[in-house]
C-alpha cells in the first residue's frame, strides 16, 4: 500500500518546503551528541601519566624533616612511644557522650546522613551508638606519624585536605606522615559532598560539616600528642573470618577475601592500642535506619574493649567487592539489629583469642608514604563503550584532581590506603604478587605483611580487577569512573608503596 501524505500542515510539500528544519534539528541533535559523548579510552595503566607520578614517585622534601635523622644521615635507634585519643561526632540531640571531658564540636542537627541514596538526603533523628574519630600518634626519633580512623562512610576530600593542610599548620606534621581510613559505615555523617552523585548518598552538602570535622581531628591528634607512652613490642594477628563475608560482584565464581588483620601496639603503661582490619561492607543497618552508628565495626571496638586494657581502631579493609554474612541469625524479622552485633561481637571474640595465642614482636620500625598522582580524564559509562564527556562528568561528579596512595608501616606489618572501595580480589592477587617477591628475596624485607584499607582520604569509585570491566553491575559500571587502566593502576601503585616501604 503507497503511504498518502495528508494535505495542509503536514503535506509532502510542506515536509518539502520546511527540510531545513529537520536538518537543523539534525544537526543539533549530533552536536548535542558530540559534546556529552565520548568513546571508551582503553588506554593501559602504563601509558596513563599517573603511571609516570608513580614509577618516579619518591618521598620529597615535604615528607622527611630536615632535622630528621633520616635528613642527617643518622642511623637511629629505633624507640618508639604511641599515643592514642578518640572523640565523638557529638549532635545537639545527643547529651554529652562518655568518657568526654573536653569542650569538642557540636555537628548541625539537621546533619544528613551518609550511606544510602534512598534516605534521599533525610536526618538523623538520633544516635544509635556513637560513632568516632580515633587517633593513633606515633614517635620515632623526633618523628610523630599518626593514623586517624573514622566511623564514616569515606574520609571525603574536602574534609582529608583540611586535616592535611592543619596537621602541615598547627603540628608541622607533612602529608607522607598521616594515614587515614574509615570504617566505611553506611550509618555516618554526610553532608559533605558537592554534585548531584555525592549529595544523592551524603545528602545536601554543608561546608560546616567539613569545617566542624577538621577541627574534631585538630582536638583528638591533640590529645593524642598528649598521650605519649614507650611501646615495648607490636603483636600481628591474622585469622581466617571468610564464614563472615562474601562476594557480592560475582557470587558463583568470585574470589573471597576472609582475612581478619590486626595489629596491637603494647605499651610500658596504660591500655594497649588496637587496629582491626575486615573486609566486609557495614551494611547491617538499612536505609530506614536513621540514627547514626558505626554499625557492626562498633560492636568489634566495644567487644575487644570489654576488659578495659585495650583501645580499639577499626578500619574499613578491601570491602570493594565484599557484604557481610551472619551465618548465626536466621531470624529475618529481626536481621538489621541482631546481625551488627552478632557479627562484631564474633569478630572481636576471635580477635582476642588470636591476640591471646601470639607473643609479642620487637620490630618497632615505624616509617610512612603518600603517592601523588595525576587522575586521568573521568570516563562515566553509558554502555560498554561509551561514556559522558569528562567536562560533564565532572558536573555531576565532586571530582577534586588528582589523588594519592598511602602507606604506613608499623614493625612487620605496612598498611596500604587506596582512595575507594578496594576489592578483596585484588587484595589476594597483590598478597599473591608480594608472596612471590618474598621468595627472591633472602633478607626478608619484603616479606612486611601488607594489610589493605579503603578510604584513604580520597574516593575514587570501585576499585576492582580489569576482567570486571564489562561486567554490568554496580561496582564495575556504575561506580567505576576512569576508564579501563585505572584500577590496574591502582594495584601497581599500591605494589610501589609496599615495596617502598619494605626498603626496595
Amino acid at each position: 500500500m503507497k503511504l498518502k501524505f495528508p494535505s495542509g500542515l503536514l503535506s509532502r510539500q510542506w515536509f518539502g518546503r520546511h527540510r531545513w528544519i529537520f536538518r537543523g534539528l539534525s544537526g543539533i541533535g549530533a552536536g548535542i551528541i558530540l559534546l556529552t559523548v565520548r568513546l571508551a579510552d582503553p588506554e593501559p595503566y602504563f601509558q596513563l601519566d599517573a603511571y609516570t607520578d608513580v614509577t618516579g614517585g619518591t618521598r620529597d622534601a615535604s615528607q622527611v624533616s630536615a632535622a630528621s635523622p633520616a635528613a642527617l644521615g643518622i642511623n637511629p635507634v629505633l624507640r618508639l612511644k604511641a599515643g592514642f585519643a578518640r572523640l565523638p561526632f557529638l549532635f545537639p540531640f545527643r547529651e554529652g557522650a562518655v568518657g568526654v571531658s573536653v569542650p569538642i564540636p557540636v555537628f548541625p542537627a539537621d546533619s544528613p546522613m551518609a550511606g544510602y541514596g534512598d534516605r534521599k538526603g533525610h536526618p538523623a533523628t538520633g544516635v544509635r551508638d556513637d560513632i568516632f574519630l580515633s587517633v593513633i600518634a606515633l614517635e620515632q626519633n623526633g618523628e610523630i606519624r599518626l593514623l586517624l580512623g573514622m566511623d564514616s562512610l569515606i574520609v571525603p576530600r574536602r574534609v582529608s585536605d583540611g586535616i592535611i593542610a592543619m596537621c602541615l599548620e598547627d603540628f608541622a606534621i607533612p602529608a607522607g606522615h598521616v594515614f587515614m581510613t574509615a570504617t566505611h559505615t553506611h550509618s555516618g555523617i554526610g553532608g559533605w559532598a558537592r554534585g548531584p552523585v555525592g549529595e544523592i548518598f551524603a545528602g545536601e552538602f554543608n561546608p560546616e560539616i567539613v569545617t566542624l570535622w577538621v577541627e574534631l581531628a585538630r582536638q583528638t591528634i591533640a590529645l593524642s600528642m598528649n598521650d605519649m607512652i614507650e611501646v615495648g613490642g607490636l603483636k600481628h594477628v591474622e585469622f581466617s573470618a571468610d564464614r563472615y563475608t562474601r562476594n557480592r560482584l560475582d557470587g558463583r565464581n568470585g574470589r573471597v577475601y576472609g582475612r581478619f588483620k590486626a595489629v596491637e601496639i603494647n605499651r610500658a603503661a596504660g591500655p594497649d592500642i588496637l587496629v582491626g582490619v575486615f573486609s566486609a561492607h557495614p551494611i547491617l543497618f538499612p536505609a530506614s535506619n536513621l540514627e547514626f552508628s558505626a554499625d557492626y565495626p562498633g560492636y568489634w571496638r566495644r567487644t575487644v574493649e570489654a576488659n578495659g586494657d585495650v583501645l580499639g581502631v577499626f578500619a574499613g579493609g578491601a570491602m570493594g567487592s565484599h557484604s557481610p554474612r551472619v551465618p548465626e541469625v536466621s531470624d529475618a524479622t529481626d536481621r538489621p539489629l541482631s546481625s551488627a552485633e552478632v557479627l562484631g561481637t564474633a569478630l572481636g571474640v576471635l580477635t582476642i583469642n588470636a591476640l591471646g595465642d601470639t607473643s609479642s614482636d620487637t620490630d618497632l620500625k615505624v616509617d610512612s608514604i603518600r603517592i601523588d598522582v595525576s587522575l586521568p580524564p573521568l570516563q562515566l559509562r553509558l554502555s560498554d563503550h561509551l561514556t559522558l564527556a569528562p567536562w560533564l562528568a565532572r558536573r555531576l561528579l565532586d571530582s577534586q584532581g588528582g589523588s594519592f596512595f598511602t602507606g604506613l608501616r608499623l614493625g612487620q606489618s605496612v598498611f596500604l590506603g587506596a582512595p575507594g572501595d578496594y576489592s578483596g580480589e585484588l587484595a589476594l592477587e597483590l598478597e599473591a604478587a608480594i608472596a612471590v617477591e618474598s621468595g627472591r628475596d633472602p633478607a626478608g624485607v619484603s616479606q612486611l605483611r601488607p594489610v589493605c584499607t579503603s578510604f584513604n582520604g580520597d574516593y575514587l569509585g570501585y576499585l576492582v580487577p580489569g576482567r570486571y570491566y564489562y561486567y554490568n553491575s554496580y561496582e564495575s559500571r556504575v561506580m567505576s569512573f576512569y576508564g579501563h587502566g585505572w584500577n590496574d593502576l591502582c594495584q601497581f601503585a599500591l605494589e610501589k608503596v609496599h615495596r617502598s616501604l619494605a626498603g626496595f
